[in-house]
């Protein structure tokens, strides 16, 4: 079985075992939270001691804990513990190796940390291990040279998709009235725009944008001509409120123009700046369907 990395066990400078990366995945859990399972394997060798009298035989793993880096010796994410009910580890002399899950608990800031960190690659993770090993004597002194753990960027990203569903939502947009196939295709090519940023494809995250845009003017049937939507917002709320908000829609899509004609574009998107469109794609056309569906529902109360 392949692994994303891995490293000796050591006691007092004797090899006595092996620990593998083996698989890393979401955990279920009400907040973000990643699973890593290990490959342990210790070894029997009584031809050698741990020290006069201590022969390497029938010792154990009974706890392993740590924490996940983004640098060999820095920048920590979060502690590692041992996830679900304790399963020891018992060496042996045909090298058997045992699976052991382990837990980290992670926030929002600390998913986002490592996003701004990854910059659209592979996730890059550190394991830095603390086992507790015993044999018949007591507690040995362990050691484990830090793991370096490359994660493919299209494992990464399916993991992300769970992580930040614990902490993101698309924004909810009322649409009572707007059973319109182009609203839908407005929310797609908003969701189209979350998942393009978790890849790091942040120039066509910002495309995305204005394609939601495009979409939901056209489901509310807002006109092309210069001027039809602030129109068409100050009529819902007042002539400045509707330039405003005309405004900030009119530079979006000017934002997005340049992820589609790259030609004009001054330098490509950063991930930042990316999120920036995209939450404020997400909060205008919430906006937009929230005035103009209600007005729409008002004016027919009062026809009727």
């Amino acid at each position: 079985m392949s692994s994303f990395g891995e490293s000796e066990l050591l006691v007092i400078s004797r090899i006595v075992g092996r620990i593998r990366i083996l698989d890393l995945y979401h955990g279920l859990a009400l907040f973000p939270r990643i699973i890593i399972r290990l490959g342990v394997t210790l070894h029997d060798n009584p031809k050698n001691e741990f020290s006069p009298g201590r022969p390497i035989q029938a010792f154990e793993l009974r706890d392993v804990r740590g924490e996940i880096r983004l640098e060999e010796h820095a920048k920590v994410v979060g502690a590692l513990h041992w996830a679900g009910p304790p399963r020891f580890v018992r060496s042996s002399s045909y090298g058997a190796e045992n699976q052991v899950e382990l837990a980290c608990d992670l926030d929002a800031l600390r998913v986002e940390r490592i996003e701004e960190h990854r910059v659209g690659r592979e996730a890059v993770f550190w394991l830095a291990l603390w086992p507790t090993l015993v044999d018949e004597q007591g507690f040995l002194d362990c050691s484990v040279q830090p793991l370096r753990a490359p994660i493919p960027r299209d494992k990464w990203v399916a993991v992300l998709g769970f992580l930040t569903d614990a902490r993101v939502a698309l924004l909810e947009v009322t649409r009572p009235h707007l059973q319109a196939p182009e609203f839908d295709a407005a929310i797609g090519h908003l969701r189209e725009a979350r998942t393009r940023v978790n890849h790091g494809d942040f120039d066509e995250s910002v495309a995305c944008c204005r394609r939601a845009i495009e979409s939901i003017t056209k489901a509310l049937n807002i006109g092309h001509e210069a001027g039809d939507l602030e129109k068409t917002l100050g009529a819902v709320s007042d002539e400045e409120r509707g330039k405003a908000y005309a405004g900030i829609v009119s530079r979006l899509k000017g934002l997005a123009n340049h992820a589609i004609h790259r030609s004009e574009a001054p330098g490509h998107y950063s991930r930042v700046e990316a999120q920036f469109v995209v939450g404020s794609t997400e909060h205008s056309l919430a906006l937009l369907a929230g005035l103009l569906t209600r007005s729409a529902t008002e004016v027919r109360a009062a026809d009727s």
